[in-house]
């Protein structure tokens, strides 16, 4: 490099000297004297001088401890409050930062994130938190003040009254490179006092349908008790009421036996009467009626008469809320068909079944018995197809697999493979998935029930296959097998098909619980069983009875601000506008209308959507309004949006929150016997940087005074040149 300099400075000072070559000698001297120097200048920059320098900035870094100020941190836990054990975790905190020579700030969060100077202390008091959002407004705070923190311990039980967008956080922390370590203070706290909740919170049944409420009471942590419940309606009346023994950690189920009323309505279920400083976990329980003033209009196709249709069709008959058409096939030739709305039945020398979808539009419900194959063609079957996947119909296979050989073109309807060979002797049993489903466990008794296997066996049940996806099993076939070993299978299933339902019950012999005294002792099953199951199979479906509407929330509780999307239907004839969603609630100063958009549907059927997020809590109601017909039933659904939780509500430490936080943000979890050393260790290894310092290069020429004497120079060669008239 050197040798290259010197050869270039010697190279421009040859072309200046020549350049000039008419002025006088001393001027020559000057101009090759002030271009030399410019150029000797400009060939030190591609030396670099300067010298080695060491970072510091580290010195600016300090560490951020975020404290918990909220009023479940005065909670004890063997003995301790955590407010104290978080003090005590602070000062040790503030005595290790000394000795590691870094700078601690400190912050508390509750209600709001404040600094504290030195002398503030703590408060613990807030009757909110939210760690995500507290955090985000530290690291905004931070950056408007151009901080960078080493780090940040987080010092909370991890009890939230909200919680916000933890991804936001975790994006943020990770681009500004500061980790969250978090160290949980508290531990479980065993709720202590009384709580009530309900297995089914909506219900849906016909005016005047006997419905049966079903409640749970728990008592934890107190003596026994007896608790006396009220059943009241939406204007706060009382319905009925009942009083039961709970003895201290267990559970009673609570049954409320009423008539459904001629509207659709809300009803709270409130405890009443409690010994004095028990504490009850929140302010009761609701449910939730929907009433359908259209009759559900079913049609039986029978291909083998046996007990099962016949009891069957007589049970249908009484229900005041069922419409019932049946057709049993007698022989070839002949057909027996009877309908409710006439007083005598008739015979007829053809299968009589719905062969037109709006023949098929005219019922809510299709039952099969045996021999299906004698009522449907390749054209019936398509049109049942469309019926249930576009137009929400629903099918019960109510008699095992219904029919005899194969039938290709009717499988994509059933929820099951079939195999060879018939299952014989074997008790009902109601599995889990049957009563979060809601069918067992309110109306019916639950799985654990040993009326159950008190019932007459059930025969007949065709061997299956496999299980297709997405089918629900709510109950299943108990049999005893060789050496008394039981086995179970499938029995009650039901499986979404498009917008429709379709149900198969795997047996037959059902009659017999009917039929049988010693049945009959044990209460009606029969018709409780196939009411409920009927009821339920028409609720599940897209279209509720005598509807050509249909409105759907994405939720049916949900927490203040967050998003409920809103779908609408409409399976009936031609085009039709937009539908408007009514919303009404106390929690609104008057009713809010909204106006769905149209969603694109394969299908071809007209569907709406909304989206809507309600601020303060309370029960909304929210109706269907067609501008079309305003002699249409129409859809109404309701939403409980739950009031947050109060600071004291529920006093458990959540570590799993905090694990999860300090994860996303690349921090770590601090331990109750290893958090001092960790952070020791920390602390200690960002001050061994300060110390050692980052080197770097710092060079000499970057100053404004080099550039401004090179210009100098050239500037002085140039007019010295001009002045003699050289270029």
């Amino acid at each position: 490099m050197i040798i290259i300099s010197v050869l270039l400075g010697a190279l421009s000072l040859i072309i200046t000297w020549q350049s000039c070559s008419t002025l006088k000698r001393k001027l020559r001297y000057v101009v090759s004297l002030l271009r030399l120097a410019a150029v000797f200048l400009i060939l030190l920059l591609l030396f670099n001088p300067g010298d080695w320098k060491s970072d510091t900035s580290n010195d600016e870094k300090p560490w951020i401890v975020m404290l918990d100020g909220s009023e479940s941190m005065t909670a004890l836990d063997d003995g301790e409050s955590r407010s104290d054990r978080a003090l005590l975790i602070d000062g040790q905190i503030q005595d290790l930062a000394k000795e590691s020579g870094v700078t601690v700030r400190r912050f508390q969060f509750a209600d709001e994130l404040v600094e504290l100077s030195d002398g503030d202390s703590y408060q613990f008091d807030g009757q909110s938190s939210d760690i995500a959002t507290s955090s985000d407004r530290l690291l905004s705070q931070l950056a408007s003040q151009g901080v960078n923190p080493a780090g940040v311990v987080v010092l909370s039980d991890g009890r939230q009254t909200s919680s916000g967008k933890s991804e936001q956080v975790s994006l943020r922390a990770k681009s500004m490179q500061v980790p969250f370590h978090t160290l949980t203070i508290g531990g479980e706290k065993i709720f202590s006092g009384i709580r009530v909740s309900t297995p089914r919170k909506s219900l849906t049944a016909f005016p005047g349908q006997a419905l049966t409420l079903a409640a749970v009471v728990e008592l934890s942590e107190v003596e026994s008790q007896r608790i006396e419940l009220a059943l009241k309606n939406a204007q706060g009346e009382v319905i009925s009421q009942k009083a039961v023994l709970v003895q201290n950690n267990e559970k009673q189920v609570v049954s409320f036996a009423i008539n459904a009323p001629e509207e659709s309505t809300q009803l709270k279920l409130e405890v009443v009467s409690q010994s004095d400083n028990i504490k009850i976990d929140g302010d009761g329980a609701e449910y939730r009626i929907k009433v359908l003033n259209d009759k559900a209009r079913v049609f039986i196709a029978e291909g083998a008469p046996y007990w099962d249709s016949k009891f069957l069709a007589q049970m249908m008959r009484r229900q005041a809320h069922m419409e019932l058409s049946s057709v049993h096939r007698l022989s070839a030739d002949r057909w027996f068909q009877v309908d409710s709305s006439e007083s005598l039945p008739h015979e007829s020398s053809t299968s009589v079944f719905p062969d037109t979808i709006e023949k098929l539009m005219q019922y809510d419900l299709i039952v099969f018995g045996k021999n299906c194959e004698h009522f449907l063609n390749e054209e019936r079957i398509k049109i049942l197809k469309v019926f249930v996947r576009d137009l929400g119909g629903a099918v019960l296979f109510a008699r095992s697999k219904p029919y005899t050989g194969e039938l290709t073109t009717l499988e994509v309807l059933e929820p099951v493979r079939w195999a060879d060979g018939l299952r014989e002797d074997f008790h009902f049993q109601p599995t889990n998935e049957g009563a979060i489903a809601g069918l067992f466990g309110d109306a019916l008794p639950d799985s654990d029930s040993a009326l159950w296997s008190s019932l007459p066996s059930l025969k007949d049940a065709h061997r299956i296959e496999g299980v297709k996806p997405f089918t629900r099993v709510l109950a299943t076939g108990k049999a005893n097998g060789i050496g008394g070993q039981s086995h179970e299978f499938p029995l009650l299933m039901v499986r979404r098909y498009g917008q429709g339902v379709s149900g198969l019950v795997n047996a037959d012999g059902l009659w017999k619980w009917d039929f049988y005294p010693e049945a009959r002792d044990l209460g009606n099953m029969y018709e409780e069983f196939w009411t409920q199951l009927i009821h339920w199979m028409l609720s599940y479906s897209e279209f509720l009875p005598g509807q050509d509407y249909a409105l759907h929330l994405s939720a049916d509780e949900i927490r203040p601000a967050e998003p409920v999307l809103i779908r609408a239907a409409y399976r009936g004839e031609g085009e039709v506008a937009a539908p408007e969603v009514v919303v009404r609630s106390a929690a609104l100063s008057q009713e809010l209308v909204i106006v769905p958009a149209e969603e694109i549907d394969d299908t071809g059927q007209l569907k709406w959507i909304a989206c809507y997020e309600p601020e303060v809590p309370g029960n909304y109601h929210f109706e269907l309004r067609a501008s079309n017909d305003n002699n249409l039933s129409l859809p109404d659904v309701s939403l409980l949006v739950l009031a947050p939780p109060a600071e004291m509500d529920e006093l458990s430490a959540d570590p799993y929150f905090m694990e999860t936080f300090a994860m996303q943000t690349d921090g770590l979890v601090l331990e109750d016997d290893s958090w001092l050393d960790v952070l020791s260790e920390k602390m200690s290894a960002i001050q061994q940087i300060d110390r050692d310092g980052v080197a770097y290069w710092q060079p000499s020429w970057a100053k404004w005074m080099l550039a401004t004497l090179i210009a100098l120079l050239l500037s002085a060669e140039w007019w010295v040149r001009r002045r003699n008239g050289l270029s």
